[in-house]
């Protein structure tokens, strides 16, 4: 069975929490859960829960514990993805010292990460020389092109998903706009 930590600020009320909610419910619902171990690190930086009742079961069923990740990291083989702004899991050492644990003893390594500029900052294109991640996954086509010019990862395209139940379908629903 192989393991994986998905690390993200779960519980926050940030674009990127949301998203990691979604992409945990996809996981949820679609990983093949004979053959990975999914475990999920919160890395919040609120100090109180943004998400739903539904959402913090979810959580739940996954949580790797502050207090759980020494033991597990030490004796798991295990891959890592980091949904998190580039340094989180580097330079906030001692606000998230757990990610770079979780870092340091991982095997394959994996970032999301989003991005609206042309250029990703200069001080994360040097993170991204420095420390060796295998793969960075980008939420749509524009983010790849920015991400491709200034870093020599691999990138790939897996959009956020939605969960079916915010979709909101309406019979002939027309839009008056004056012209």
């Amino acid at each position: 069975m192989k393991n994986i930590i998905y690390s993200c600020q779960f519980t926050d009320a940030s674009g990127y929490a949301s998203a990691a909610r979604k992409y945990l419910y996809m996981l949820d619902k679609f990983l093949d859960k004979e053959k990975y171990n999914l475990r999920i690190y919160n890395s919040s930086y609120e100090g109180r829960i943004n998400c739903s009742e539904e959402d913090l079961q979810l959580l739940k069923k996954y949580e790797l514990k502050n207090e759980d990740v020494e033991s597990f990291i030490n004796t798991n083989q295990y891959d890592v993805i980091f949904h998190l702004l580039p340094w989180d899991a580097f330079l906030l050492q001692d606000k998230k010292y757990l990610n770079k644990k979780i870092y340091n003893n991982g095997n394959k390594k994996i970032s999301i990460f989003y991005w609206e500029a042309d250029r990703i900052p200069e001080v994360w294109r040097q993170i991204f020389s420095v420390n060796k991640y295998d793969k960075v996954i980008a939420g749509c086509e524009w983010n790849k092109l920015i991400f491709s010019k200034d870093i020599n990862i691999p990138v790939e395209i897996i959009p956020i998903p939605f969960k079916e139940k915010n979709i909101v379908k309406k019979k002939n629903q027309t839009f008056n706009i004056k012209k």
